[in-house]
């Protein structure tokens, strides 16, 4: 019997469900094979481009590509043990070319888009009266401390247990959940923990002031204002400083330039029932949310984005996942495009609270949330992942059944370089090599296979050391973002930079509303 995954994009107008495509069989499964040669040849951009067809303007293209469905045919079991055998006496190396190839962009398309992908204004996020301000203009709120907002989220844990997460500016409110089973109508009340933390703000990008699209988040001026430090400090003290073109970490001497959290409350719903929808309440706002539990069969519906932002195309593809009403949503890295200004981190969960309050998101760290002087550090303490559940030991890889499809989370920032990564690695492995029957889905931040001459060949270690994994248990697709376009492989699959019935199909969907 053919399974149904639905898979729905976020950043289009209208996009239809996917249809039926046949998981992927797994290794070992004691089918006859055909023999099949293969030698694993350098990836080059050339490659990349050859494998993936660009398609800004509609995702028919992936709707397509999955309709055509892709079984995994007898041969590729025996495949698998030959790509094996060749690995363990090969030669290790491998070539970096720098070849470039040009991508097909629409200028004239992205100059239209440019003056509406500016960052959401103050009043355009549901914000409060908490600010964070200069004593220049303590009436402004330059920074958005949108901390009385409550920027709830929801969380799965496991098939059967999720996580909400929210803040409140301070400690008054108790760390609990309200909810209730809208079926049955049985009720219950979570007791979770809380937390706050500081950390000193940096200015690394001069997107803030001058983004290459739309209008500023902030100008240059109040962030000058907010290093000045000359009102307060006097003559005389470490602290006094008038910098007229702050960059990179602050001083801690500044005070002005220190980020405070406002309190986050973790709460676990534990007993949960697949396919059942829950109302709950959290004290920070006593508004009554709904979200529903993925159920355990076909047909199941997964909304896709990464790179997300919080221009105001970041608020339509938002606003769009929440129309297709998927069972969750899986974020392929790069949320809120902080970049070191942890003051929009706030800012970023108010505006993903409207969807992802009443649909479980599940997420994974891109470049976003380890460069730029981020550290993983507010991506870490804000959106929990599943790692403890499926025995990982970082929040920056996990595993979970959404319903009867296996979501894998992947850490593109690894340290690739001899077996530094072989924690992730020796666990990829082990949780993949459990035998499952319906779909694997992987997600990661960097691509294995683009055409962007920016990200060249970036994931090109982990591709060589992981994409034999994905090969051998027949993982079905790979979510990536990263690149700021939408890019699909062949829907045959593809391994080695050559299409191959055995591999995955890969999906790049780096457009969700960023500049």
């Amino acid at each position: 019997m053919l399974r149904r995954l639905a898979l729905t994009a976020a950043a289009v107008a209208a996009l239809a469900p996917l249809a039926t495509r046949a998981p992927a069989v797994r290794a070992g499964a004691g089918h006859k094979h055909q023999s099949h040669k293969h030698q694993r040849q350098p990836l080059t951009l050339e490659k990349a481009h050859d494998l993936l067809a660009l398609d800004r303007l509609t995702y028919a293209g992936a709707r397509d590509a999955l309709l055509a469905g892709r079984r995994r045919p007898d041969a590729c079991d025996r495949f698998v043990r030959e790509v094996a055998a060749k690995r363990r006496h090969r030669d290790r190396g491998w070539v970096l070319t720098e070849q470039l190839v040009s991508l097909a962009l629409d200028a004239h398309a992205r100059r239209g888009q440019a003056s509406r992908a500016r960052d959401l204004a103050a009043h355009e996020i549901n914000g409060c009266d908490y600010t964070f301000t200069t004593l220049q203009h303590p009436h402004d709120d330059y920074f958005r401390g949108y901390a009385c907002n409550s920027q709830v989220h929801v969380t799965l844990l496991s098939a059967t247990s999720a996580v909400v997460v929210y803040a409140t500016p301070d400690a008054a409110a108790p760390s609990s959940v309200s909810y209730r089973q809208l079926s049955s109508g049985s009720s219950a009340t979570a007791s979770g923990s809380r937390y706050s933390y500081t950390t000193l703000a940096s200015v690394n990008n001069p997107q803030i002031w001058d983004p290459a699209m739309g209008a500023p988040a902030y100008s240059l001026q109040e962030i000058v204002d907010a290093a000045n430090t000359t009102l307060w400090a006097v003559p005389g003290s470490a602290s006094r400083a008038s910098d007229a073109d702050p960059s990179g970490l602050q001083n801690y001497q500044n005070p002005g330039m220190i980020y405070a959290s406002p309190v986050i409350h973790v709460v676990a719903l534990e007993d949960l029932v697949a396919g059942a929808s829950y109302a709950y309440t959290i004290p920070a706002d006593g508004v009554e949310r709904v979200f529903r539990v993925p159920g355990d069969a076909y047909p199941t519906t997964l909304g896709l984005t990464a790179d997300l932002g919080q221009t105001i195309v970041s608020a339509r593809s938002l606003e769009k996942l929440g129309d297709l009403a998927p069972d969750a949503v899986l974020l392929s890295g790069d949320l809120s495009y902080a970049d070191g200004w942890p003051f929009r981190w706030d800012s970023f969960a108010a505006l993903a609270a409207g969807v992802f309050g009443s649909v479980p998101v599940l997420t994974t760290g891109g470049n976003h949330e380890i460069g730029m002087s981020e550290n993983w550090q507010h991506y870490v303490a804000r959106w929990p992942t599943p790692y403890e559940a499926s025995s990982s030991t970082s929040p920056l890889y996990w595993s979970v059944d959404v319903g009867p499809v296996h979501v894998v989370a992947l850490n593109s920032y690894d340290n690739f370089l001899n077996g530094g990564d072989r924690l992730q690695r020796a666990w990829l492995e082990a949780d993949l090599s459990q035998k499952r029957d319906g779909w694997t889905v992987v997600m990661m931040h960097a691509p294995f296979y683009n055409t962007n001459k920016v990200h060249a060949l970036e994931a090109e270690l982990m591709r060589e050391a992981y994409e034999p994994l994905l090969l051998k248990y027949g993982v079905d697709v790979v979510l990536s973002g990263h690149v700021h376009s939408y890019e699909r492989s062949d829907a045959q699959g593809v391994y080695d930079g050559a299409p191959n019935p055995c591999g995955p199909v890969y999906l790049n969907l780096g457009d969700g509303g960023n500049r």
